[in-house]
């Protein structure tokens, strides 16, 4: 019993060490050897790896943007990066693995070593390596604003606030849209269609309540409705928050 205490400890230590760290993005680009805003342009896979169902796959990045590692680059405008994934999923493994699909746009923390290949290359290590580029505040919110007083659908933000890759929902969607300034907006929808809440940060900006409307504009639901929207929807069991 007194040696299966340690050993058991020494398993937690390596567990937490293999999870992915809770690295700001900062200390995320000084673990990382090339930091660059991309577009994903092509993808592929490369081979099975040993480990049953891991594949090794190699996307083609067009770079708009070096943040880091401008020498590693050559002055290229395409770099090719190399990852693993696996058709059960990206939770499969532990850290998780990275999710890219074409003409995806992000920042992308790259290593330059041969953890994946017998050559130097350019490697995209776990999904936490992918990262939304914030959007800009002050462009987004004046047309957020106005679309949330029409009673907009799902698609109609999206044109707003683009495709969102963090779902931090369980039961519905709830979709996280980081902002360069201040704090980020949640959408709240069971389907992709119907909007059952727009939050940014504690502020609920939509349904908007009889109080918060402005004069000559109608609230789009009464409070007790606002309410409503924080429960689990009879279609979609689970919370919605």
């Amino acid at each position: 019993m007194k040696t299966l205490v340690p050993v058991l400890m020494l398993a937690f230590a390596v567990s937490s060490l293999a999870d992915e760290p809770g690295w700001t993005s900062e200390q995320r680009a000084e673990q990382r050897q090339v930091v660059v805003d991309a577009t994903v342009t092509k993808i592929e896979k490369v081979r099975d790896q040993p480990t049953p169902k891991v594949e090794l796959m190699r996307a083609v990045l067009e770079v708009s943007d070096v943040r880091k590692g401008k020498e590693l680059l050559g002055g290229s405008d395409t770099i090719e990066v190399l990852y693993e994934t696996s058709p059960l999923g990206a939770g499969y493994r532990c850290p998780t693995f990275p999710v890219l699909s074409l003409k995806q746009h992000g920042r992308f923390y790259l290593r330059h070593d041969e953890g994946l290949s017998e050559e130097k290359a350019f490697v995209l290590g776990m999904g936490r390596d992918v990262e939304a580029i914030p959007l800009d505040a002050g462009a987004v919110m004046p047309k957020l604003t106005e679309a949330l007083a029409k009673n907009p659908s799902f698609d109609d933000l999206v044109r707003i606030l683009g495709e969102s890759r963090m779902d931090i929902g369980s039961g519905i969607h709830v979709f996280v849209y980081t902002l360069d300034q201040g704090p980020s907006i949640t959408v709240g929808t069971p389907d992709k269609k119907k909007i059952l809440y727009v939050d940014r940060g504690e502020n609920r900006l939509y349904p908007i309540k009889a109080e918060q409307a402005g004069a000559g504009q109608p609230a789009t639901r009464s409070e007790s409705d606002s309410e409503g929207a924080d429960k689990p929807q009879p279609e979609a069991e689970g919370r919605s928050r």
